[in-house]
């Protein structure tokens, strides 16, 4: 969190991290979720490297990346993305047009 925290207190025009929910409980990612997307509102460009499929729910694009290729790119995930990106069939939850959360098989 300090270190998004870091990212955040710049009015820079461009923020680029990589995996900011990783080691933070889930109360908290969405508060990290909530200051970069508020972030992007006030006009700037924030690039999320992530695995974790939930945190792409605050996004307006997203971009999946297999050997170093594009292999997705769309405004929102959804369940083709997931099967293209991990060859599995997962649904994204979506409650009053927010994502909360993406399902994958066990």
């Amino acid at each position: 969190r300090v270190e998004v925290a870091r990212a955040l207190v710049d009015d820079v025009p461009c923020v680029l991290v990589d995996e900011p929910h990783a080691g933070v409980d889930v109360r908290h990612q969405g508060l990290v979720s909530a200051a970069l997307r508020n972030r992007a509102l006030r006009g700037a460009v924030v690039v999320m490297s992530v695995h974790d499929l939930g945190a792409a729910g605050v996004a307006d694009r997203v971009v999946g990346l297999r050997n170093g290729e594009v292999v997705v790119d769309v405004g929102e995930l959804d369940a083709p993305a997931i099967e293209t990106l991990y060859d599995v069939k997962g649904a994204v939850v979506v409650r009053e047009g927010a994502a909360l959360g993406v399902l994958l098989p066990r």
